[in-house]
């Protein structure tokens, strides 16, 4: 009736890559990048986990101290090769992984604000009675303490560390308490941050009375007698 009909035909092709190089792995070495990303000498990779690959790869140097770092893949021009495949068969595939790390970032100094019940670190930073927030939280930060630098580091440990402090106060009946990072001042060179962190205590909540009920399974009343009753466990408590 006058009318054309056209089909089509897309044929999906994987990308494959026989060989992946790396460049710039100062921190990380080949064998620990291999054992970090899952490589061996007789696997083929696919673009796709590739970029998979550069996502963890920048995690791993992002938790290790190197904010900055980056990750860009390259196909390496057919020239750069080498040895090609059988006759009739599709040329070998190489991809690069060009690894821009960056300074290593390390921690300089912590501040906190709003700590009225806590101090951030006893003297010296180790002795001292009492509970204290560099020391006791649990804490991954480490300070630089005079010529000794601080620890590594990243984002990701931040976010864990202000997660342990939360839990910290609440632990202690500050169950409102909130803490947050205010400012983190990295210097020109790149190579070290000061933190500053603003707590919100709250009030502290205590514990004004105890009950001791025996029930069943179902929540029902204990039938009978209990075999320790309620005035001989709570003294215990």
């Amino acid at each position: 009736d006058g009318e054309i009909a056209v089909v089509f035909v897309i044929e999906v092709e994987v990308e494959v890559y026989d060989e992946v190089v790396f460049e710039g792995n100062r921190h990380l070495d080949r064998v620990a990048i291999d054992g970090l990303l899952g490589i061996t000498a007789d696997r083929q990779v696919t673009r796709i986990e590739a970029e998979a690959m550069r996502k963890v790869l920048i995690a791993r140097y992002r938790r290790d101290g190197y904010a900055f770092c980056g990750v860009t893949l390259t196909d390496l021009p057919a020239d750069e090769l080498g040895a090609s495949g059988l006759p009739g068969s599709r040329p070998l595939r190489r991809l690069r992984f060009a690894v821009d790390e960056g300074p290593e970032v390390t921690l300089g100094t912590v501040r906190f604000f709003g700590n009225a019940s806590y101090p951030a670190d006893p003297v010296f930073g180790l002795f001292g009675s009492g509970n204290y927030l560099l020391r006791d939280a649990g804490l991954s930060l480490d300070p630089r303490r005079g010529f000794v630098a601080g620890s590594a580091w990243s984002r990701e440990t931040l976010e864990e560390d202000l997660d342990r402090l939360r839990l910290f106060y609440r632990a202690r009946g500050f169950l409102d308490a909130t803490v947050d990072l205010s400012e983190a001042k990295v210097s020109p060179d790149r190579t070290t941050v000061d933190l500053d962190f603003l707590v919100v205590e709250g009030p502290r909540y205590r514990v004004r009375s105890v009950r001791v009920e025996h029930v069943q399974d179902n929540r029902d009343p204990l039938p009978g007698q209990p075999l320790h009753p309620a005035s001989a466990i709570e003294p215990e408590l």
